[in-house]
């Protein structure tokens, strides 16, 4: 039995949409895959590992991620408890028209595409478009996803050290983005100096590992209102904000609004609404 379960919220001729849940414990990588559609992964909860060829992907709540035709790739899940991420298939020409040819095979994102990404995936639950609109969203979303890859630091110089202790920074602080992280502490799970970790973070994914971790913390946040979540002292106290006034001025500072207005947006709102999120411009933590 797959430990992957995906149900479709959007397939086409062009394009396919899927919410795919995984539940495979912790280990090593497994066997080779090939994708035969280009993939664009938007990891909604928990975290994974991509091995390519070239090179290694965290894959958290925080970033995207692309499979194309021409690499495979094998699968590893540094922590228990699974993942949950939407899957968003497109032609070769639409996905190369965005990304190039030999574009980025992942990394972190910003809040437009956190927003985005949960609008789409609530408007198609709850029927909110039709398919041609549903199919425009997915391309705006596309779009998003392709200029923040872009925006990535192109660091050759780094080693690949370097680049493996930037990698295990991201599994660890997504493995539990709620912790009340020290600096300290995060450098010496990696045996790297607070100095040369901070700096090399930066360098290799043009932000600080304190907004890189209040990323995740409102990847999580908007995940859980889209859920239907009501409970926002809750919420923040699980996320490790100090207090719910606290939690919401951050979420605003990141998304312009309320938690509780984008949980009904996300919940109940119109093609209007949605498309807000989609079209949105990066806040705060982008």
């Amino acid at each position: 039995m797959s430990d992957r379960v995906g149900r479709a919220l959007l397939r086409t001729s062009t394009l396919g949409v899927f919410d795919v849940r995984c539940s495979a414990p912790a280990g090593p990588p497994g066997p080779d895959e090939s994708a035969r559609h280009t993939q664009v992964i938007l990891p909604l909860a928990g975290v994974f590992e991509v091995h390519h060829e070239r090179d290694s992907v965290i894959a958290d709540a925080g970033s995207a991620v692309v499979f194309g035709t021409d690499h495979g790739h094998r699968i590893a899940h540094p922590v228990t408890g699974g993942d949950r991420s939407l899957v968003l298939m497109f032609p070769e020409a639409v996905a190369e028209d965005a990304l190039g040819a030999d574009g980025p095979s992942g990394g972190p994102v910003g809040s437009a595409v956190h927003a985005g990404s949960r609008a789409l995936a609530s408007g198609l639950a709850r029927d909110a478009f039709d398919g041609f609109e549903s199919g425009e969203l997915a391309l705006l979303l596309l779009n998003a996803i392709a200029a923040d890859l872009h925006r990535l630091p192109r660091n050759a110089s780094a080693r690949p050290d370097q680049r493996d202790r930037v990698e295990r920074v991201r599994a660890l602080l997504a493995s539990e983005p709620e912790r009340r992280w020290r600096l300290e502490d995060v450098a010496r799970a990696v045996h790297c100096s607070p100095f040369h970790l901070a700096r090399q973070f930066r360098a290799l994914t043009g932000t600080s590992i304190s907004r890189h971790l209040l990323r995740l913390r409102m990847a999580v946040a908007l995940q859980r209102l889209a859920d239907g979540e009501r409970d926002l002292a809750g919420l923040a106290a699980d996320l490790g904000f100090a207090s719910q006034s606290h939690f919401g001025a951050r979420f605003r500072s990141v998304f312009g609004a309320s938690p509780g207005s984008v949980r009904a947006t996300l919940t109940s709102g119109g093609l209007a609404e949605l498309r807000t999120f989609v079209t949105a411009e990066g806040r705060a933590a982008s």
